[in-house]
């Protein structure tokens, strides 16, 4: 059976630039480095997928930096956040008070007036935690 796609365009599904989530991967670092003693590479996290080139995202977990490479080593048996433990490698670091988390303000709706001459309380706005955002890429679709 062929699918819709293979049918159109006359061949099928290329699915070799897929791979898992969280596995071990090492990039090619030269473009980041400023000399050529630095190391090409450093194990790092595979994330994602870059959106405006084709590349792929990998968090490197000491520096907690995304590297963009399009040419990406990849280890599917491996994958180091799998088992939070004190003693692995690649374990999350203690964030310091400089890293907190983001807040936007949302408002409380008035009451409706009442037919009563009572004052009402005043309204403050409720302050609401975001999901933490890494600063280090931009949105994805240009958010």
């Amino acid at each position: 059976m062929r699918s819709p796609y293979a049918t159109l365009h006359g061949t099928g599904h290329n699915f070799r630039h897929l791979h898992s989530f969280g596995c071990l991967c090492f990039p090619w670092l030269r473009p980041y480095t400023s000399n050529k003693l630095q190391p090409r590479s450093k194990p790092c996290i595979f994330v994602g997928y870059s959106s405006s080139q084709y590349a792929y995202l990998c968090l490197d977990p000491q520096s907690h930096r995304i590297y963009t490479s399009r040419h990406v080593t990849f280890f599917y048996n491996h994958f180091p956040f799998r088992t939070p433990s004190p003693s692995n490698k690649f374990s999350i670091q203690e964030s310091d008070s400089s890293h907190l988390p983001l807040h936007h303000v949302l408002p409380v709706p008035a009451p409706i007036p009442s037919q009563s001459s009572a004052p009402s309380p005043p309204t403050v706005p409720v302050i609401a935690p975001l999901d933490s955002v890494s600063s280090s890429a931009p949105p994805p679709y240009g958010d």
